[in-house]
This record gives structure tokens, sequence and C-alpha cells, in this order.
């Protein structure tokens, strides 16, 4: 598999694009090359479609993340609320301008003094 990738006519066709690419080039030979170079691509997903890779095969969780994502668990079927990330930004977002408007107000305003 490394050698068919190592290989790949993707890598040839590419070299030949940059080298294109530093030159004097017309578009119509930049037009050609960089077809080519996709259809290599292409070709090369393809290959790859029905190879299947897990990067975290065979790792093993540690024990804290272990206890935290059963922890999780138990307070998502005990019927805990979730926020998604949208309405975490949104919150934090408020917060922040809030902030500065507070910050920029006061600044602005001293307290009172004696």
């Amino acid at each position: 598999m490394l050698d068919t990738l190592v290989n790949a006519e993707l890598f040839k066709s590419r070299e030949r694009l940059v080298e294109l690419l530093a030159g004097d080039t017309s578009f119509k030979e930049l037009d050609v090359a960089f077809r080519e170079f996709f259809v290599a691509y292409e070709l090369l997903e393809l290959a790859l479609e029905d190879y299947h890779y897990d990067p975290d095969e065979g790792l093993e969780i540690s024990s804290e993340c272990a206890e935290e994502l059963d922890q999780v668990d138990v307070s998502l079927k005990a019927g805990d609320k979730t926020y998604s990330l949208e309405d975490v930004f949104k919150k934090l977002t408020h917060k922040a301008i809030l902030s500065r408007a507070i910050r920029k107000h006061s600044t602005h305003h001293p307290p009172f003094s004696d």
C-alpha cells in the first residue's frame, strides 16, 4: 500500500504542476496539468475509499478520562441538560459584551468619592 501511495500518479502530476506554475506557462498548459492532477487525486481517493483506518485503535483510555466519561453518561441518563456548542458560544459572547460594557461604563463614570 505504501509503495502504491509513494509512486502514485498524484505526486508525479503535482510535481509537473508545480514546475509549470513556477515557469512562464500558458493557461492552456496549466489547465491540462491541473486536470491531470485532479484526476490523479480522484483516482487515489477512490483507491483509498475502502481502506478504513482508526488512528485510536489499540489505544487505551486513561482511568481519569474513563471516569469522567462514566460521570457524564450517568449525568445524561439522569436527565441533566446538555448545551450545544452554539449555545455556549452565544452565552460566552453575551457575557463578554456585558463585561466590556460594564468596564467601559465604570471607567467613564468612576464611583462617588468622599
